[in-house]
């Protein structure tokens, strides 16, 4: 009985913050105009403080290691993705814009919220909505940093797959020039906050917030690749530098369990993640 009434606050205060979430990002487009990059720092700024709130409701606690970005210039953040969980802990960290499948845009409320929160949006299984989404986010990170899942999807995984890492992002390195950094993420309970196959996201999320807690472990550096490596091989040194930062997460974040092999493949061939 305690364990579903935490989760039922807990429910309830995030239901509340992301509702003051849409009022406000409604209230600037209202008032800053949509595409002003005055409007879209605000917007990352209001984004980044409610995501502490709910990360905050939900019991997340975050242990953050390795290297952070110094200065305000806008960057990448490539990261593995296991759970919802890495959003609110990386938009935590910094003001950030996200890279999201196309279908969320779609759901109720939260698909608003996404649509309105400088969120670029693809269809990974059509090649020219990977290649226009990839665009825009060579425009956006003139302005804004922004977030992506290499992956494309949550796994259960400690570390990322080769197979499923898209290589297309890493061009931003090129084109404008961004600088890219790496994030490992390790949950305490990594298979049970997983949110992969067919697993219902209310269900899931009710169970998860009947934990006391939701203990996580983020390892970030930045990506020191050679400007003139071809779009493979930065891509292939990016997952790699990935693979051992959350290995890292994993060994700093429970020291009792011993790090996984990690099986190498060929590097996805598309012109974005």
């Amino acid at each position: 009985m305690l364990k579903t009434m935490r989760a039922l606050v807990r429910l309830v205060m995030l239901g509340c913050v992301i509702l003051s979430l849409l009022s406000i990002v409604m209230l600037l487009g209202a008032f800053q105009g949509q595409r002003t990059i005055r409007r879209k720092k605000l917007v990352a700024a209001v984004m980044q403080a409610h995501l502490r709130a709910m990360s905050r409701c939900a019991g997340l606690e975050v242990q953050v290691l390795g290297t952070r970005p110094l200065d305000d210039r806008p960057f990448l953040l490539l990261s593995n993705h296991v759970s919802y969980w890495d959003i609110l802990a990386l938009g935590s960290l910094f003001p950030l814009g996200f890279m999201a499948k196309d279908c969320i845009e779609s759901w109720p409320v939260l698909g608003t919220v996404t649509r309105l929160c400088n969120t670029v949006f693809v269809n990974r299984e059509n090649v020219r909505d990977r290649v226009r989404a990839l665009r825009r986010l060579q425009t956006q990170i003139h302005d804004l940093s922004y977030c992506v899942f290499p992956e494309g999807t949550t796994t259960a995984e400690i570390a990322p797959r080769l197979e499923l890492w898209c290589r297309g992002n890493i061009a931003v390195l090129r084109e404008p020039g961004a600088p890219v950094w790496l994030a490992g993420l390790h949950y305490e309970k990594h298979a049970e906050e997983a949110w992969i196959d067919d697993d219902e996201l209310l269900p899931h999320l009710f169970r998860r917030l009947k934990e006391p807690s939701i203990r996580l472990t983020i390892y970030l550096e930045p990506l020191q690749v050679n400007r003139a490596a071809s779009l493979s091989e930065a891509a292939r040194e990016a997952w790699e530098g990935t693979v051992g930062l959350c290995q890292k997460a994993q060994y700093d974040g429970d020291t009792s369990v011993s790090t996984q092999p990690v099986r190498l493949c060929v590097v996805k061939d598309s012109a974005a993640s």
